[in-house]
């Protein structure tokens, strides 16, 4: 059994469009616009740094399951 593991790419587009990074990146772009520089900062870095560590754990139990699906051939 072949089980398609998606790229980084394909798995970034899916993980910037949940809602809730949606609008941690409207609340940055809010907090600049009110000019709590700080506030925005950390906003985006949170969002930013979760993402990145959602996305590699997804990849990495894709690559898993896909692993496993071919020992069980």
């Amino acid at each position: 059994m072949d089980i398609p593991v998606p790229s980084y790419s394909e798995l970034f587009i899916k993980e910037i469009l949940h809602p809730l990074i949606i609008f941690s990146f409207y609340s940055f772009a809010l907090w600049t616009y009110e000019e709590y520089y700080v506030y925005a900062g950390v906003i985006l870095g949170i969002a930013l740094l979760s993402s990145l560590f959602n996305l590699i754990v997804v990849r990495q139990a894709l690559v898993k399951i896909a692993e496993m699906a071919k020992l069980d051939e």
